[in-house]
């Protein structure tokens, strides 16, 4: 039997969702799904029913035993054999789903499993794109009925594709314990009937994903018979068509050259840019005395020296779009306190996240406050003197040191009183940082004349630049205020209180792997008011997918199954189970 990807859909049909059939040891591309000979029986009835789809099924050796003419591959080698099936015929350029049956749900983990993992890019387009997964009486552990004693293999001449079959099976567990880490959407199905002879091919507990948010449902079928539903009323054809959710947007028309520009392309100017982060992207802009008509903007970046965060990666994609709009980037790392990061590192990272959306790293001026510093000792007449804004900040100030704590971090800005305990365990160089930021805007300032300067920065430096206007100790720049939208996490002390480059208590912000951000995701799914405007999820979508696709001239835009949400889609509705497997696998795309 050869390898084929049989369409059912007709060819001029141009649906935004690939759902393609898998079928099982022994099985067929027409006859797994239907008894009738000159149909592909609910592959028909979902074509028909749904115009956003295109209807595929596969086609290859199958056979579980020598006796039968067998000469199946081994799962692996089967998966990669698909995974190029697929990618020759333009399957990962579109969201999928798939759908498998017994062998062919194990399939489909594998094959999966093989696209994120072998680095080969156009398998792993179909890993990113795949959407959900349907199993339909798959032994995710194995099958019993499979014969393990060597007796056994030698007089029914089991090949090594039914071999792999068997219960506990140490691949399947490997596959299984992948397929249970990446949270994709799943429906599963269990079979409850007998077949004559053989008996219960696949019991219930092997039938179980092990997935969040999903059980195998049980049906009244047999092995067989539970995939070939007789008509659209049957549980499993309304079951299916439900978990696919909302049809699709209509098909797009044929891409013409001179098509609409997308994203950061559909901008011409840096007011224009501003005024799209401020409205779509929820950052907060407050121009002061920047004036817009005056061409020779600078960008003012001073961020502390600590393991790189999604937040530092969503200020820079922000700083890639301003780059990209005529602004020269000046980033100033505080290096004063932090020794467990090396400061290359931080800013190789930085560099990265910027060129990912198509920016200049290259073109971005890297400074140090420890550089700064010591360009003041070496200078009669220093561009800016730390000193002069340290006493000024500490002796001649008129702020008490209530709110000095609260500029430096080192009590929260809603704290009513100051747990001396606590604050005992801080360090006290936090209180040199807000004079060292100000004095790198002013020696950025002293660089160039009639510069205007956009200061980029987290939520939680609005009060420190509030504070500014205030301690300079030279002739104000002629500066405004970028700052990201709040990224919150809600405590029994403190209530909604602001992140950013502060640890949560309850997840963690150093993601450098998918499991990283996957387990992150998971603990504010786990907990209340998830989808709640500031808390991770809905901002980590905003920031984190919807930003660098905007920055890198792409439609903003996430695919949940075969929904599609984009800036001005609410959130609430969706279930966590249908959004954290496409969240994560787009998260990870741009930041790791």
């Amino acid at each position: 039997m050869a390898t084929k990807l049989h369409r059912v859909s007709h060819a001029e049909k141009q649906g935004l969702v690939d759902l393609i059939f898998v079928h099982g040891i022994g099985g067929n591309p027409r006859s797994t799904w239907t008894d009738d000979s000159n149909s592909y029986g609910w592959l028909n009835w979902l074509d028909e029913d749904r115009a956003d789809l295109n209807v595929y099924t596969i086609e290859y050796e199958s056979a579980p035993s020598e006796w039968l003419g067998g000469q199946s591959m081994p799962i692996y080698d089967r998966a990669n054999n698909l995974l190029e099936l697929l990618a020759s015929n333009s399957i990962g350029d579109r969201p999928i789903v798939f759908v498998g049956h017994s062998l062919g749900g194990l399939l489909i983990k594998k094959l999966l499993q093989n696209a994120e993992g072998l680095g080969v890019s156009r398998w792993k387009s179909i890993f990113e794109n795949t959407r959900s997964v349907v199993f339909i009486a798959s032994p995710h552990q194995g099958s019993a009925r499979v014969p393990s004693l060597d007796i056994f293999r030698k007089l029914f001449r089991i090949t090594e594709l039914g071999i792999e079959l068997e219960a506990n099976n140490a691949a399947l567990r490997d596959t299984y314990n992948w397929y249970r880490a990446k949270s994709l959407p799943t429906l599963s199905f269990s079979e409850r009937l007998p077949l004559p002879v053989l008996g219960l091919i696949v019991d219930a507990a092997s039938s179980e994903p092990g997935v969040p948010n999903a059980v195998a449902v049980p049906l009244n079928e047999n092995h067989t018979s539970i995939s070939k539903p007789r008509d659209r009323g049957e549980l499993i054809y309304t079951s299916v068509l439900q978990f696919l959710g909302k049809p699709a947007a209509a098909a797009p028309s044929p891409v013409v050259q001179n098509s609409e520009p997308s994203g950061l392309a559909k901008i011409s100017t840096l007011s224009d840019l501003i005024s799209t982060f401020d409205k779509d992207f929820l950052f907060r802009w407050e121009q002061n005395t920047f004036n817009s008509s005056i061409k020779n903007y600078s960008v003012y970046w001073p961020v502390r020296l600590r393991r790189p965060t999604p937040i530092h990666a969503a200020q820079c994609f922000a700083a890639a779009g301003l780059q990209k709009l005529g602004a020269s980037v000046h980033l100033f790392i505080d290096d004063l306190g932090e020794k467990d990061f090396d400061v290359n590192r931080f800013r190789d990272q930085l560099l990265a996240w910027l060129k990912k959306v198509g920016a200049e790293p290259q073109a971005v001026k890297v400074y140090t406050f420890g550089q700064v510093i010591a360009t003041a000792h070496g200078e009669a007449s220093p561009r800016a003197d730390p000193w002069t804004a340290v006493r000024k900040w500490l002796g001649d100030t008129e702020y008490k040191l209530g709110p000095i704590l609260k500029v430096s971090k080192l009590i929260k800005p809603n704290d009513k009183a100051i747990d001396l305990a606590v604050l005992s365990n801080k360090r006290p160089r936090r209180l040199l940082s807000p004079p060292m930021v100000w004095t790198c805007l002013s020696y950025l300032n002293s660089l160039s004349a009639d510069q205007q300067i956009i200061t980029l920065a987290g939520y939680d430096e609005k009060l420190l630049w509030d504070v500014w206007k205030d301690q300079t100790v030279q002739p104000l720049p002629n500066v405004g205020h970028l700052f990201l939208p709040l990224l919150s996490e809600v405590d029994s002390q403190h209530g909604s209180a602001a992140l950013h480059m502060e640890e949560p208590k309850s997840y963690s912000l150093d993601w450098t792997s998918r499991d990283d951000i996957r387990n992150a995701l998971q603990t504010e799914f786990n907990g209340p008011d998830w989808a709640q405007f500031g808390r991770l999820i809905p901002w980590s979508i905003r920031c984190c997918v919807f930003l660098p696709q905007f920055v890198a001239g792409q439609e903003a835009c996430l695919q949940v199954a075969i929904e599609k949400i984009g800036l001005d889609t609410s959130i609430d509705g969706l279930a966590a189970g249908q959004l954290a497997g496409p969240l994560t696998n787009e998260l990870a795309k741009w930041l790791i």
